[in-house]
């Protein structure tokens, strides 16, 4: 009777059990962790916390634990509300505030119905048939978690550039660009490393092309459906540069990797490395000498701006 009495209360549904699977600040590190560690998790609390509550993750059921069906209800009840406040995170000129406001509570009742059928398709002990599929909502969410994350870092790092001084192209074409190619680095590194070096090129140049096609394509299609048609792309002196840097430096691979009869040495490496700090000395130039507005502006305006004053 004792057993049964223990089963049924582990498998009720309280707010303590609620609170026990989100939270977000291991019992390790609060318990046996020095001061450094608790404070990082003190800082790592609040993000942990918001992604605990809003992003699926289906896990294992174990014996008399249940399977987190409380954190479960949370996050279906919240998760299309964080979806909805990425795709409006910048603000779209054909969606006002009125409409703004009803996208929140059409998020709002759908995550209270999707809630309410996992609530009754489910016990406190076992989870629905198909729980296992919750995991590519949690990706979802997860995917609009890091967008509005990267945006504000991309805030902070705009605004860092205002206090500096540098326009908001170099920002991108040094600080920004090198911290999105970190992992991609190191991933090309270890698969080089591995013995495939087919494969390491291959993901050296599709990362890229699939950034500059897909993205600049998807982004260019969305403007156009969302913002304004024929969406606004300034040609500057940035894009120039970098377009002639980019068109250089795939010729160069090419020529060099058949004139080495497909086996290049370390004056390949070495090559590579030195167009890039060619390249980024160029811009440093074109951004210490000329200022932001020889790097930002449009050829065009400038031209014309260079006319006028030889003219006057």
């Amino acid at each position: 009777a004792g057993g049964q009495i223990k089963t049924g209360v582990s498998h009720t549904m309280t707010l303590s059990g609620l609170a026990t699977q989100l939270n977000p600040l291991p019992p390790e590190a609060v318990n046996f962790g020095s001061a450094w560690s608790r404070a990082l998790a003190g800082v790592r609390a609040p993000g942990l916390l918001l992604m605990r509550a809003t992003c699926p993750v289906p896990g294992e059921v174990r014996e008399g634990e249940g399977w987190g069906k409380e954190s479960a209800l949370v996050q279906a009840l919240l998760a299309p509300s964080v979806f909805v406040w990425a795709v409006l995170l910048h603000g779209l000129p054909s969606v006002g505030r009125a409409n703004t406001y009803l996208a929140f509570a059409a998020a709002l009742v759908v995550g209270a119905m999707l809630a309410g059928i996992l609530h009754i398709s489910s016990r406190p002990s076992a989870p629905p048939n198909n729980w296992r599929y919750a995991s590519a909502a949690g990706f979802v969410v997860a995917v609009a978690w890091v967008y509005c994350i990267a945006v504000e870092l991309v805030h902070v790092l705009q605004a860092v550039g205002r206090v500096v001084g540098v326009s908001d192209s170099f920002m991108g074409l040094t600080v920004l660009a090198s911290a999105n190619s970190i992992a991609d680095l190191s991933a090309n590194l270890a698969v080089a490393h591995a013995g495939l070096v087919g494969m390491a090129a291959s993901a050296c140049i599709g990362g890229p092309l699939l950034h500059l096609l897909f993205g600049v394509g998807l982004s260019t299609l969305l403007g156009n459906l969302l913002v304004a048609s024929p969406f606004p792309m300034e040609l500057n002196l940035e894009i120039y540069t970098s377009g002639a840097f980019l068109a250089a430096a795939l010729l160069a691979i090419l020529a060099f990797v058949r004139l080495s009869k497909d086996l290049p040495g370390r004056a390949f490496g070495t090559m590579l490395i030195l167009v890039y700090f060619v390249f980024i000395c160029i811009l440093g130039g074109l951004e210490i000498f000329g200022g932001a507005n020889l790097l930002t502006g449009n050829l065009r305006r400038a031209a014309t701006q260079m006319a006028r004053v030889r003219a006057a």
